[in-house]
């Protein structure tokens, strides 16, 4: 597991290449039921940062790989930085928004 709504924040946002996590909600009753699945087009805990800093869900890793991560404050700088995670990110925004 990589956040929970237990914790008190998100600390970095991850880059999955070859792996897939899925977003997690706890109901009342103790049921889970998947609500996101991120894989390589994705950016996990990206909206968490910049929103609230905390974990929309349980961040489960279902398929073991490789997923590179910087710090949440490094963002803005990185996206900047570097055209092509400029471009991902949008992409990526797109794809949730639709």
């Amino acid at each position: 597991m990589l956040y929970d709504t237990s914790d008190t924040t998100v600390s970095y946002a991850y880059f999955p290449h070859d792996t897939v996590v899925s977003l997690v909600n706890v109901l009342e009753n103790g049921a889970t039921v998947e609500v996101a699945v991120f894989g390589r087009e994705g950016v996990l805990g990206l909206l968490s940062a910049q929103v609230t800093h905390e974990a929309f869900g349980r961040y489960v890793v279902q398929m073991s790989g490789t997923a590179p991560r910087i710090p949440v404050g490094l963002q803005s700088e990185a996206r900047n930085a570097c055209p092509a995670l400029r471009q991902l990110i949008m992409n990526y925004g797109e794809v949730l928004l639709a």
